[in-house]
């Protein structure tokens, strides 16, 4: 049986979020002008007891595999480790496998090779190009970098110079207008000079080795699409940390990192996606805009994570700092288990349509945010969940569902909705000053009840005889509190402690 509050309770309240000095922040008005490309299709995902919207990602090429492609004949790679090492400066025009191995200051290699596979073995090589990029891809079928097991290796490129190759700017230390692949269990460090550190016009993809980029404008981009499976990234940049560019072609654009150890410091944005970014089993520490203590410039884009399709999170475990929304989609956030702490200088997750979270074992923290969740509707379907923010915790523009899960929501206005707000099977424990509306709980009780004036840190507990059924300590100043446990009965007595105040109160 669907219970609500009593009207009284709330009478007692502030005035709803809308109305008060806290006010709501619109969508429409903080996200992106991005806009969704006309390919991107829509499929309905059940989240619990909820349906939401996501893009259908079937075109996307979320694989690895190390078997190379067809090739001519006589272009196959091998692996000649003993062979002679490749003299530089050097432009290579046939396919095949090619040893690097020195240390050459003012040197470069170029590959125009059309049609062809190049292997280029990175055996102990050394290479800086102060005029240019070390390695410049002109003309290839793909190109597979190969970093042998146990050797350390350096790209950089001068910090002045400008190249223009068939109307492309050439402008990173690493540079392709082939496919490009990283691969092998050795140390590559690329720094980037110039701007960039690695860039490919097609597509990037990056397996299972000790990649270090350094740059003065974006570390990693792929124009395709940037794929990373396992290894450990470790990216500085001035400007984005990983990015993906292009939005205008059918299912290209999209970021997707599966597995690793991964760091990115990023003076913009730490891993923007035009299409669709998503992160599986991998461990990702983000830092982007100086994080979430420094100042939000007027201009520019300082978010941790950005796409403008869908955002999928499954089984990660993230840490991001960030000077402006933690995570923002144009479209959909999904996370899934794993474990996921944000620190935002403005919201912690941010979507143009919906935020799902589900997965008994996972873990979502906004340690601080002006904004926690704000979304089109907001699914809470499992594990634990716990918001920090100085405006609204959990703001949907629809509707708040919450089942099987534990919430934990700190701010001025701990909650609102639009059009419904629903739980079931769940702990929801609210500290604040205002709530909008009450939620419609299923078949357990709930209470809101003025505590007068209390501080950050000053502990809740609700007790029925000697047994506790909740207990938090909110992280803002509060003065009413809202708390349901599937344990809850309607009708019964709890007493109720706030900081040094204890008073007896009926769940509804």
């Amino acid at each position: 049986m669907k219970r609500m509050m009593a009207l009284l309770c709330f009478a007692l309240m502030l005035a709803g979020c809308s109305q008060g000095g806290v006010t709501s922040t619109d969508v429409s008005q903080t996200q992106d002008t991005t806009s969704r490309p006309e390919w991107a299709q829509t499929q309905q995902t059940v989240v619990g007891d909820t349906t939401v919207e996501t893009v259908v990602t079937s075109g996307m090429d979320l694989t690895f595999s190390s078997t190379p492609d067809k090739q001519e004949e006589g272009s196959q790679p091998s692996m000649p480790i003993q062979s002679p090492a490749l003299s530089l400066p050097a432009t290579i025009t046939k396919g095949g496998s090619y040893r690097l191995q020195g240390d050459y200051t003012d040197a470069s290699l170029t590959v125009n090779a059309p049609g062809q596979i190049v292997e280029l073995i990175c055996d102990g090589i050394r290479l800086q190009n102060k005029s240019g990029p070390a390695v410049l891809v002109q003309e290839a079928e793909r190109v597979d970098l190969v970093v042998k097991n146990g050797t350390t290796n350096e790209f950089s490129d001068g910090a002045q110079y400008a190249i223009t190759q068939s109307g492309t700017a050439v402008d990173a230390a690493l540079f392709s207008k082939a496919d490009l692949q990283i691969t092998g269990d050795g140390t590559l460090s690329v720094k980037g000079n110039y701007k960039h550190g690695i860039v490919s016009k097609d597509q990037l993809i990056i397996e299972k080795t000790s990649l270090r980029v350094s740059a003065n404008g974006a570390g990693v981009e792929g124009k395709d699409c940037v794929k990373v499976n396992g290894g450990a990234l470790n990216v500085t940049a001035a400007s984005d940390g990983i990015r993906a560019t292009n939005l205008t072609e059918t299912n290209q654009g999209f970021v997707y990192i599966k597995g690793g150890n991964h760091t990115i410091t990023a003076g913009n944005d730490g891993i923007q996606a035009q299409s669709l970014l998503q992160i599986e089993q991998a461990t990702c520490k983000i830092l982007a805009g100086g994080g979430s203590g420094k100042p939000l410039p007027a201009t520019g884009s300082y978010k941790g994570m950005k796409a403008g399709l869908d955002i999928r999170l499954q089984q990660a475990d993230l840490q991001i700092d960030a000077a402006d929304d933690g995570i923002h989609s144009d479209g959909t956030v999904t996370v899934t288990d794993g474990r996921c702490v944000i620190s935002s200088g403005q919201d912690g997750v941010q979507a143009a349509t919906d935020i799902a979270v589900s997965g008994a074992n996972g873990e979502l923290t906004v340690k601080k945010s002006l904004e926690g969740l704000e979304g089109r509707n907001l699914v809470l379907a499992g594990g634990r969940i716990q918001v920090t923010a100085t405006k609204n915790g959990l703001n949907a523009k629809g509707a708040l569902t919450c089942s099987d899960v534990y919430v934990a929501v700190s701010a001025p206005c701990a909650f609102d909705y639009k059009t419904q707000g629903m739980l079931s099977r769940t702990t929801l424990l609210a500290a604040g000053d205002e709530f909008k509306d009450p939620m419609t709980c299923q078949n357990q009780g709930v209470f809101c009840q003025s505590v007068g004036s209390q501080n950050s840190g000053n502990s809740v507990i609700v007790q029925s005889g000697n047994q506790t059924v909740a207990q938090f300590a909110p992280t803002v100043a509060f003065t009413y509190v809202y708390v349901t446990t599937p344990s809850m009965q309607a009708g019964q007595s709890y007493t109720l402690q706030a900081g040094s105040t204890t008073q007896t109160v009926q769940a509804q």
